[in-house]
């Protein structure tokens, strides 16, 4: 890997959203390769078409997008619908090898490499599966976030319990009474065993679903991320004795089993 990575110039291809951004980023990271990030933001029509559809890519993107002109990188990394039909752009242009990370919705052979969990359902030569999501979790990352937080968390008792919001999606779904119930079962979880609780939101989680779970651990041991300054994910992670997951997230389920 350290080989490869000599010299080499790396792009992340990025819409924002985590479960796209980290596990592209992860890779990067495990190649030994620093990346430049590069987020695009698609304007309409394009935002809502899929990329097959996408006659001339670069014009489809809108405000607050970096800009993607030469010279290309030699290795473009992505993930997510916004992302595909850039990548098979941008390997038109030039030499750049192109890794999709999870299932482009398009052919595999668009790529040169696809990279996409079992789940998916993908095959081909070019297609690697992976047992779960990729993600950035390694010893030194947990290592740094455990000693960044460890003090916010030192008034809370043992066993300390990482808790990990997801939200609602294509296959789940949170509303007010679900998170108002999970903040009930974890209140008395708490009480139960005398654990202590640092619990963390994810953007799907919604503001108003945050404040019944928080609303329901008034009086509990346990720190809440208020949004406020960085995010403790890592942290803690790293400070858990054990780690509760919502079941709506491949990538969180296996950054905690990380």
């Amino acid at each position: 890997m350290a080989e490869y990575a000599a010299g080499k110039t790396c792009w992340v291809l990025s819409d924002g959203k985590p479960g796209h951004q980290n596990p592209s980023l992860g890779l990067a990271e495990a190649i030994g390769l620093e990346a430049t990030l590069k987020r695009v933001h698609a304007r309409s029509p394009w935002s809502r078409l899929p990329p097959q559809f996408w006659i001339a890519p670069f014009r489809a993107l809108g405000p607050g997008s970096d800009p993607l002109t030469p010279p290309w990188p030699d290795l473009l990394i992505a993930a997510g619908r916004q992302t595909v039909a850039l990548s098979i752009a941008i390997r038109g242009r030039g030499c750049t090898f192109t890794v999709q990370v999870l299932d482009p919705t398009v052919r595999p052979d668009r790529f040169d490499l696809v990279v996409a969990p079992q789940h998916d359902g993908l095959s081909g030569p070019n297609v690697i599966s992976t047992v779960g999501s990729l993600n950035r979790v390694t010893p030194e990352r947990l290592a740094a976030a455990g000693r960044a937080f460890s003090e916010s968390v030192r008034h809370l008792p043992r066993p300390r319990v990482a808790v990990m919001l997801g939200g609602a999606s294509k296959r789940h779904r949170l509303d007010h009474a679900l998170a108002a119930d999970i903040g009930a079962r974890l209140a008395a979880f708490a009480g139960t065993t005398g654990a202590g609780l640092m619990v963390t939101a994810s953007r799907r989680t919604g503001d108003a679903n945050e404040a019944a779970v928080r609303a329901r651990l008034d009086g509990v041991a346990a720190v809440m991320w208020d949004g406020a300054g960085e995010n403790p994910y890592y942290g803690y992670l790293a400070l858990a004795d054990a780690v509760v997951v919502t079941s709506d997230s491949v990538a969180m389920a296996c950054e905690a089993l990380a």
